[in-house]
């Protein structure tokens, strides 16, 4: 049974129909997915702006905690340089000047590792969006 062009090209039109309407159909599953994606309250979004809140917060207690270790280590020249000129309690006024410095170079390395890991965050969250600003494209 052999088929004529007119039925070849039928069956042609058919398959190329039914091939349009599944990209059709494909076409809004991704835009339904790209919508929840790009939800502010549930999706990618919200995260993001979560992320950048955390990081902004964390940000601004680093900066309160440098300047109080700023204001330690005024603390702490001043307390020595007392020590130094009294006699009679010289030597525990140095022990003591000697606690709080190795407390404010505790608190020094560890704002720098808070600080290290802030900025691995934030370059993760630019990425982040990028790839977000790049899919969407």
């Amino acid at each position: 049974m052999e088929l004529s062009s007119l039925e070849i090209d039928l069956i042609k039109d058919a398959l190329l129909l039914f091939l349009c309407s599944m990209c059709c159909g494909y076409c809004a599953l991704l835009s339904v997915r790209l919508k929840r994606l790009r939800n502010m309250k549930d999706g990618l979004g919200a995260s993001i702006i979560e992320l950048t809140d955390a990081i902004e917060r964390t940000h601004r207690g680093a900066r309160d905690a440098r300047a109080e270790m700023q204001v330690a280590m005024v603390e702490l020249r001043t307390l020595k340089d007392e020590v130094r000129r009294a006699s009679g309690e010289a030597q525990a006024r140095t022990i003591e000047v000697e606690r709080a410095r190795d407390r404010a170079k505790i608190m020094s390395e560890r704002l720098a590792v808070i600080l290290t890991a802030l900025d691995r965050r934030q370059k993760l969250s630019v990425k982040r969006a990028e790839l977000n600003q790049g899919e969407t494209v």
